[in-house]
C-alpha cells in the first residue's frame, strides 16, 4: 500500500512539471537570461538563453546533437530587429561565456549576436510556428560587459 501512494505520487509531480514545461508558451510573459560580453572595435557580444521549455513547444527537425538542427530552428523562431526594424543575424551556440550554465541545466543552447554598445533592440520569439502567438521584448545594450539579467518577453 505504501508503494502504491509513493507510485501515485510520483506519477503526479511528473505529470505536474511536464504541464509546467509544455504550457510555458501559454502564459503571459516569460522570461529569458540575456548576458553581455567585453565591447571592441565599437561592437558588444550579446547572448540569449534557449531552455528546454521553448524547444519542447515545437522541437527542431534532424538531429539536435548537431548545430545545423539548431540553427534551422533558430531561424525559424527567432528573430532580432535593431531601432531601424533592420533583422540582425542569430548564431547558435552551445555555450556562453556570458551565461553562467551547470552540466544538466535548462538550456539546451544559447542564441548569440554581435550588437552595438547603447542599441535598442527587439527580440521576438514564436512558439509554435501554426500560431500567430510570439513574444517579444525590448533590449537596450549596455556600453560595457554585464552580469546576465532576466528579460522579459511579452505575449503579443
Amino acid at each position: 500500500m505504501k508503494a502504491l501512494v509513493i507510485l501515485i505520487l510520483v506519477i503526479a509531480l511528473a505529470a505536474g512539471i511536464w504541464y509546467f514545461i509544455n504550457t510555458q508558451a501559454s502564459s503571459t510573459n516569460m522570461g529569458v537570461q540575456v548576458g553581455f560580453g567585453t565591447p571592441a572595435e565599437g561592437a558588444i557580444p550579446m547572448d540569449v538563453i534557449l531552455t528546454t521549455a521553448m524547444s519542447n513547444i515545437e522541437e527542431p527537425d534532424g538531429d539536435t546533437r548537431f548545430g545545423g538542427a539548431w540553427q534551422q530552428w533558430l531561424d525559424k523562431h527567432f528573430e532580432l530587429l535593431d531601432g531601424s526594424g533592420k533583422k540582425v543575424t542569430i548564431q547558435y551556440a552551445n555555450s556562453s561565456n556570458f551565461i553562467g550554465g551547470s552540466h544538466g541545466a535548462a538550456d539546451v543552447g544559447y542564441l548569440h549576436v554581435v550588437v552595438e554598445p547603447g542599441g535598442r533592440y527587439t527580440l521576438r520569439y514564436t512558439p509554435k510556428l501554426s500560431e500567430a502567438t510570439t513574444y517579444q521584448g525590448a533590449i537596450t545594450v549596455p556600453d560595457q560587459a554585464r552580469a546576465p539579467a532576466i528579460l522579459t518577453l511579452a505575449r503579443q
